[in-house]
């Protein structure tokens, strides 16, 4: 007959009841208010409602460890006051909650509450999807840093460095992205990074061609050779 499920609701002018400051007729309506069913139940061809619980006075002085007498005594003060009912059956009695549903939250006020929960967690919510976003931005623009850019082309700051750890100074670099730039034909590029890497390898086998007829040329002059 007991149920775990769900709860009950109290309010604060329960500290202005009378029987408040008596701790075993408080504790023995708290009690009733907690074994009360929710709903219609049948328990041995005894229909017990909703609010109430079958029960007996000892099993009750054995659940609150309290005597039979202080049951007695704490149930005829609820009766007095019309918090409960006690109607005895054959083997056992039936104690019901008066005012059973002013102790039950409705499902109407319990929608309403969950509403008004997702409608203020609803901003945060959306400021923490925001703040996310303007992270990934800032991530994607730190990762998109641009060291040059010019018409169509550009260098991102990790190509950059990606081309000082080939050897390529910076400036080289500089000097290599200034020729691309004033170079006519430039829109025929897709990649500054790659035609810089081109242009460099172009510049240093020039530079070794050029070093080499030097050398030739100081040879024959010497007459090493003809």
């Amino acid at each position: 007959m007991v149920t775990d499920k769900g709860y009950v609701k109290l309010f604060r002018k329960l500290l202005e009841w009378e029987w408040y400051d008596d701790a075993n007729t408080f504790r023995l309506f708290m009690h009733c208010l907690m074994k009360a069913n929710y709903q219609d139940k049948v328990w041995h061809g005894i229909k017990v409602n909703r609010g109430s619980f079958l029960t007996s006075r000892d099993k009750l002085a054995d659940e609150l460890k309290l005597s039979v007498q202080n049951i007695r005594t704490a149930i005829s003060h609820l009766e007095s006051t019309g918090e409960l009912t006690n109607k005895p059956t054959n083997k056992n009695r039936i104690v019901s909650v008066c005012n059973y549903e002013s102790y039950q939250v409705k499902k109407d006020a319990t929608n309403q509450q969950a509403n008004q929960q997702l409608t203020i967690n609803q901003p945060t919510t959306n400021q923490q999807l925001t703040t996310t976003n303007k992270e990934k931005n800032i991530k994607n623009d730190k990762k998109e840093e641009v060291y040059r850019k010019f018409a169509h082309l550009s260098l991102s700051q990790k190509e950059f460095e990606g081309l000082i750890e080939k050897g390529i100074t910076k400036i080289e670099i500089d000097d290599l992205c200034d020729k691309i730039e004033n170079y006519k034909k430039n829109t025929n590029y897709k990649s500054l990074n790659l035609t810089i890497q081109s242009w460099y390898k172009l510049g240093k086998k020039r530079n070794a061609d050029e070093s080499g007829d030097r050398v030739v040329d100081n040879l024959r002059k010497n007459g090493y050779i003809k």
